[in-house]
């Protein structure tokens, strides 16, 4: 980039690439560190809820942050003790200082010996944050600068077989230290699937939205930081009264979906509404008719890769108290996999799908993953088709991929929660043998 026009912002010599409405993007460089490149989101402190970005700083640094720390601490002792010297970059990392390098580690979770290495591995596929600073106006989040995302790849044509599994096994590592971790991203796509040494490491980023279930320490739920973006659910937000709204309408009684048609399902759209058109809706808690465009875009997630239960509405017991409390229970519980965890896997058999053909599994484009659609904008119907296509589970797996993907493809995209697999059981699955060695050589 030039840097002819960066300006100096804290430590960092920055310009700016991207203006949002509630955001600008920046790219430079830390001044003592000219050939480490970083990329800033500056959030405007009027138009964005500082508390989100307060939850995000908590659970990046005090949650994921000491943990890596602790880890890195661990394997560079072990490293040291078996070859007697300690790991290059390992060093380096710890030079110079990123807020999170330099956590104490006193809070993190005791691991064996044993264990060290493979999460060590798994952490490095997570992109954190390694700073943060404020102005009068501005909250700005530090991270690396990567060469670019997978779907920038796939945008290119699907992915052979084996590079598929190559990204997507790194992608599973990163999933399986935020599960360890008792995170869920609830945002997992190709686009949060950074690119780094040249092109071969991939980095789970897109934390914005990544919400803490629980705590091995069996802390009481409600001291636990929360967000107040909509918790992962089977619902939107209205724009009125703030209050959960059915994202997809209920299919009529023996039948499919219509495009078109008077709304009668039994949340709150009944006999006395208007014969609108179904990408519309109206609250059922103070009548205010709606777009379910909009309310789609107040779920938590990219609409592809919500999972089915995301979407099909189930009306929750309360919107934003118990979701927190009842993921702790399942925790406790001794539960095989949450529900955050499930729809974080569900997205994960998306990306997998979207590497192997260039499509959505459910992109009403795509027809079925033997077209390559193009990259422009959906239309609003033809989203809506598509999270409709979602909760009906209508998708078909193309005839060129292989007995091997359609079965992972198949695990992963159930539509059960419970059925769903654990990152680490996929992890352990014969087919990525030869990749697993792959990747850990690659480091």
């Amino acid at each position: 980039m030039p840097r002819h026009n960066a300006r100096k912002i804290g430590r960092f010599m920055l310009t700016e690439v991207k203006k949002e409405e509630d955001y600008a993007v920046y790219e430079g460089y830390e001044e003592t560190r000219p050939e480490r490149p970083v990329r800033v989101k500056g959030y405007l402190r009027d138009r964005v809820l500082l508390e989100n970005i307060s939850v995000r700083i908590g659970i990046e640094e005090n949650v994921l942050g000491r943990t890596v720390a602790y880890l890195r601490a661990r394997y560079g002792e072990l490293r040291k003790a078996a070859t007697g010297s300690a790991d290059p970059e390992l060093e380096s990392s710890m030079e110079g200082g990123s807020a999170i390098s330099q956590t104490s580690t006193s809070a993190a979770v005791a691991i064996s010996d044993a264990d060290v290495p493979f999460e060590y591995h798994c952490s490095r596929h997570v992109l954190l944050i390694h700073d943060k600073m404020q102005s009068s106006s501005k909250v700005f989040l530090v991270r690396d600068l990567m060469a670019g995302s997978v779907h920038s790849v796939v945008a290119h044509g699907r992915l052979l077989e084996e590079g598929a599994f190559f990204y997507f096994y790194q992608l599973l590592m990163a999933v399986h230290f935020l599960h360890l971790h008792n995170v869920v991203h609830r945002n997992i796509s190709t686009d949060h699937m950074y690119l780094a040494r040249a092109s071969t490491q991939v980095r789970l980023g897109g934390m914005s939205s990544c919400m803490l279930e629980s705590q091995p320490n069996d802390l009481d739920p409600t001291q636990q930081p929360r967000s107040s973006t909509p918790q992962p659910g089977s619902y939107g937000i209205c724009s009125n009264c703030h209050k959960d709204v059915p994202i997809v309408a209920s299919p009529p009684e023996g039948g499919a979906l219509a495009a078109t048609g008077p709304e009668r399902n039994g949340n709150g759209e009944g006999a006395n509404a208007p014969p609108v058109n179904m990408l519309f809706t109206v609250c059922r808690h103070c009548g205010v008719y709606q777009s379910r465009l909009q309310v789609l875009q107040t779920a938590v997630g990219t609409p592809g890769y919500l999972a089915p239960e995301t979407l099909a509405y189930q009306p929750p017991s309360s919107l934003m108290n118990t979701t927190m409390q009842s993921s702790a229970a399942q925790a406790r519980a001794g539960e095989r996999i949450t529900d955050g965890q499930a729809r974080d896997i569900w997205a994960c058999g998306v990306v997998l799908y979207h590497m192997l053909t260039a499509s959505l599994p459910f992109d009403p484009l795509a027809q079925g993953g033997t077209v390559q659609p193009p990259s422009s904008t959906r239309s609003p119907e033809q989203v809506y088709e598509m999270v409709c296509r979602i909760v009906a589970m209508d998708y078909q797996i193309p005839a060129y991929v292989s007995d091997t993907s359609r079965g992972l493809l198949q695990w992963l995209l159930q539509r059960d929660p419970k059925k769903r697999p654990t990152a680490l059981e996929v992890l352990r699955h014969p087919a990525f043998a030869i990749v697993r060695d792959s990747v850990l050589r690659s480091f």
